[in-house]
């Protein structure tokens, strides 16, 4: 194939994705609705398990399917570098993108951010990513197995909290709190 071909096939791949992304979020946002479920349940459970799809086929891929050193090294880099892509370079994208929105008249310079849910969500992720990283300097297969389970009992207790959340949650203005032009609750 030409490289013109593999540049409009990647385009369109693009096009195709960033379509699918609006549905599924649209798909997400109504579900949570008429299960009238808290926007912090929608978003950080029914979200996050349809978006890490992709990045959970991986390691489960490599460790059980692959042969050799490389399929543990493999998962544990899936594992370990998503969080590190997604902090790096998905939310200062996500920050440039907040004002171009409001010059093109999509959007306000305003989001809502719900400081006790943020706190919530950030507390058991770095709990949970330090378990993990724990596990991947101590070879004890005994450990590994009581890190998994700690892991899913954190995050069975995580969705009964997120899903116990009330539909509204306590408000914060950011521009008053920290000064900025941007309105965050």
């Amino acid at each position: 194939m030409s490289v013109a071909m593999y540049a409009v096939l990647f385009v369109a791949s693009v096009v195709i994705t960033l379509g699918g992304c609006a549905l599924f979020t649209n798909g997400i946002e109504w579900l949570g609705k008429r299960l009238h479920v808290s926007e912090g349940a929608v978003g950080s459970i029914f979200a996050a398990v349809g978006t890490t799809l992709p990045e959970t086929s991986i390691p489960i891929i490599a460790i059980f399917f692959g042969k050799g050193q490389e399929r543990a090294e493999v998962g544990l880099g899936a594992i370990l570098g998503a969080p590190f892509m997604l902090s790096t370079l998905v939310v200062p994208i996500l920050d440039g993108l907040l004002p171009l929105y409001e010059r093109m008249g999509k959007r306000s310079a305003s989001f809502k951010l719900n400081y006790t849910e943020v706190r919530t969500d950030l507390g058991f992720f770095l709990v949970g990513y330090a378990i993990a990283v724990a596990c991947a300097f101590i070879p004890s297969q005994a450990v590994h197995y009581g890190a998994g389970v700690v892991l899913i009992l954190m995050y069975l207790y995580y969705m009964k909290i997120k899903f116990g959340a009330e539909q509204e949650g306590e408000s914060a203005d950011c521009s008053a709190r920290h000064g900025t032009a941007r309105n965050v609750q």
